[in-house]
């Protein structure tokens, strides 16, 4: 692949739709996908989606497009999509909650992948870094030590 290439997108965010459409729809989804985090969302408007949806439920409090809207109006990611009527177009769109843990399994592996793969990034990165380091522009060939005579 050229360098010129962006590097394909790792996330599905028809599944992180799905999933947030899920909660949105019926909070006790929330027990049956715990596990998931806000940082496991590609999008991050979605992962504050996420977090407003999760802390709402966790207080007792129906999270849903209405009771979230005022909360979430003013978060600029939202706006881009379309503002708050995008949460009700997540709710809207969901064809089963009863796939949401699957949605959530898909999100999470996909995080899992991305966070490889920047491991994998960051390595190498570092691993150039120290070789440049060795060897500075200007810098001599490394000496080689003379070899004893074995005699």
């Amino acid at each position: 692949m050229p360098r010129d290439t962006p590097p394909p997108v790792i996330a599905n965010i028809e599944a992180e739709q799905a999933l947030l459409g899920a909660l949105l729809l019926n909070n006790e989804v929330l027990d049956r996908i715990g596990f998931v985090t806000p940082e496991h969302f590609y999008e991050p408007v979605h992962g504050r989606i996420f977090t407003q949806a999760r802390d709402w439920v966790q207080a007792g409090k129906l999270a849903s497009p209405v009771t979230l809207k005022p909360v979430l109006a003013d978060d600029e990611g939202l706006q881009e999509l379309g503002g708050t009527d995008y949460l009700a177009r997540l709710a809207g769109a969901t064809i089963s909650i009863i796939s949401a843990r699957d949605y959530a399994e898909t999100v999470m592996e996909l995080y899992s992948r991305r966070e490889v793969i920047t491991a994998a990034e960051n390595a190498h990165h570092r691993g150039r870094l120290r070789r440049d380091r060795r060897r500075l522009p200007g810098d001599r060939a490394p000496r080689r030590r003379p070899r004893r005579d074995p005699r």
